[in-house]
């Protein structure tokens, strides 16, 4: 597994070791944008020239594919799959681009308030697609209608920082702004679900959603501080302040958490603990763009051909043998194609059928041909039992790591929230002392005064 950062160039780490693996790009511009594929298999990268590449970590050359759209600002792959990808222009232009057909699939129609794209954003089930403008509003597009079905606007600001769907909830679109809120919307009634006002003293540079509690989302800003947020609860949960200001954000399943500095460092910590960093990466110069995970491989129902084995298998040399069907590797019709039989030999004929011997021979290599058959189609049986069998204990290894992991972000949720409390409840009890201390005072000067008025009291 790999996380990624960019900021003039692209950085691979090895989440195992923290070791720098890649680095793909020059010196001569800041990156603009960053993604990889819900399938884990391609990163997408639009470079300091407005040019979006399709790179391998797989691939010896890196870059499998350059994508012919000018002046690209934003781009992101759909989800659970590769092979559609948004692409956002500075002229306001959205389009769809088919990595396999190498062609443009989608054009959406340009509004007359255009603004260069900043964010795209595919939500959980690929019916909708969000692009936040620069001049703050974010047009929701239908991809089976294929036109701008809504246009999201925020009342509290015009400037968005930051924007991404919900990774399980399709409905749900996340926006922060340059005054510090964090929005989360309903854009199928387009209403605000919940709202963290000022939950940030500067601009909000990023926000992610924990892959493994729905309910928590995460912020960080350039006033230096991460925010753990309860969706559910509508509350904050944790703050940590870190000394560097705070560009980029993102979160694996392992609660591992990248965080991208204004000085270009990269801190992770572990969302369990948040009190040191677990690691400090420098590999950059300037700011962080962005950071993100390598997202764990997931078995799809349907998995598509990975670009490499396109590129690798289709040859304009070689003529497939079944041409004009859509149908690869099954029948075009409900029986199977006629085979061509050996001649049937005339048994009565032959030397051993006049020897009282075939009928025997012809028994025998027939019972031999069915005991072969049983037994291979028993080994058959066994190996797809096993099979079987491991599919089934793999699957509940996964599960029980979900299940632990879910435990343990509830356990760390709780703590969090338990900590919270034990710091107000220190905060009233100084503050109670405080007051104790400034009665006790108070007292004091009484008592002396009285004092004094009994002296004087007592001189008359």
């Amino acid at each position: 597994m790999y996380l990624s950062s960019v900021s003039s160039r692209l950085l691979l780490y090895d989440t195992n070791n923290w070791e720098l693996k890649y680095c793909h790009g020059k010196s001569d511009g800041i990156i603009r944008d960053v993604s990889w594929s819900d399938d884990s298999k391609y990163i997408l990268l639009v470079n300091p020239k407005g040019t979006a590449e399709i790179l391998s970590p797989a691939s010896h050359n890196l870059v499998l594919q350059h994508i012919p759209i000018d002046d690209s600002c934003a781009a992101c792959f759909q989800r659970d799959g590769h092979r559609n990808i948004a692409v956002g222009t500075i002229k306001g232009e959205v389009i769809i681009w088919d990595a396999k057909n190498k062609e443009k699939t989608k054009i959406f129609p340009t509004l007359p308030s255009y603004a260069a794209v900043d964010f795209l954003s595919f939500n959980a089930k690929n019916t909708n697609l969000a692009a936040s403008m620069q001049n703050g509003d974010t047009v929701i597009y239908g991809l089976v209608s294929n036109i701008p079905i809504s246009t999201v606007k925020l009342n509290c600001s015009k400037s968005i920082s930051a924007m991404k769907f919900h990774h399980e909830a399709r409905s749900l679109l996340g926006l922060a702004t340059d005054e510090g809120h964090v929005i989360l919307k309903d854009v199928s009634v387009n209403k605000d679900k919940v709202t963290f006002e000022n939950s940030h003293a500067s601009p909000v540079s990023d926000f992610v959603y924990s892959l493994i509690n729905r309910d928590v989302m995460l912020s960080c800003g350039l006033d230096k501080n991460l925010q753990v947020y309860d969706i559910k609860q509508r509350n904050v949960v944790s703050t940590l302040k870190t000394p560097h200001a705070l560009t980029s954000l993102a979160i694996n399943a392992e609660n591992q958490v990248a965080l991208g500095t204004q000085k270009g460092y990269v801190l992770l910590y572990d969302l369990r603990d948040l009190t040191t960093p677990l690691k400090i990466l420098k590999g950059h110069n300037n700011k962080v763009k962005k950071v993100a995970f390598q997202p764990p491989r997931k078995k799809f129902m349907s998995p598509e051909l990975s670009l490499v084995d396109k590129l690798d298998t289709i040859s304009p040399n070689i003529e497939s043998p079944i041409q004009n069907n859509s149908l690869d590797m099954l029948f075009t019709c409900n029986t199977p194609p006629n085979r061509s039989e050996p001649p049937a030999r005339d048994v009565e004929d032959s030397f051993l059928f006049k020897m009282g011997m075939e009928d025997k021979s012809n028994e025998e290599l027939e019972s031999n041909h069915n005991r072969s058959s049983l037994e291979t189609y028993r080994k058959s049986d066994r190996n797809e039992f096993r099979l079987h069998q491991l599919d089934i204990e793999k699957s509940a290894i996964d599960d029980n790591k979900n299940c632990f992991l879910h435990i343990m972000m509830a356990l760390t949720k709780q703590k969090l929230y338990l900590e919270k409390q034990l710091s107000q409840m220190s905060n009233q009890l100084l503050r109670l002392e405080e007051n104790q201390n400034e009665l006790v005072e108070i007292n004091r000067k009484l008592a002396l005064e009285i004092d004094q008025l009994k002296s004087r009291h007592t001189s008359f």
